[in-house]
């Protein structure tokens, strides 16, 4: 299973994650929809899709860092401009990279 909590899920977990409940609701808001758009593209079949399932489960594994790093609202923002790009075709789904988002860790190589 490439991301066993699902976007609805690690929608919520981001969410308990603000204090502001303005940003509750900024967050809650873009998360629908982007995750609205990344669905969408994400169905069609995999000759045309331009997201596909490894690019949401890199995306689900950052935003838990995001939360983690108390930067859920700019996460979010890099995560719109990504899915745009890549629905326009400025990027490459092979572009969406763990480390595009957050580097790794010297611990990561355990």
């Amino acid at each position: 299973m490439l991301y066993p909590l699902g976007w609805n899920r690690m929608t919520e977990l981001l969410l308990q994650s603000l204090d502001e409940a303005s940003e509750k609701a900024q967050a809650q808001r873009r998360l629908y929809e982007l995750g609205r758009v990344i669905v969408g593209e994400w169905a069609r079949h995999n000759d045309v899709r331009k997201i596909n399932s490894a690019n949401v489960a890199t995306w689900g594994s950052a935003l838990r860092t995001a939360a983690e790093e108390n930067e859920q609202l700019e996460f979010i923002s890099q995560v719109e401009r990504d899915v745009a790009g890549l629905i326009e075709g400025r990027l490459k789904s092979s572009e969406i990279k763990r480390q595009r988002y957050y580097p790794p860790a010297e611990h990561d190589n355990f």
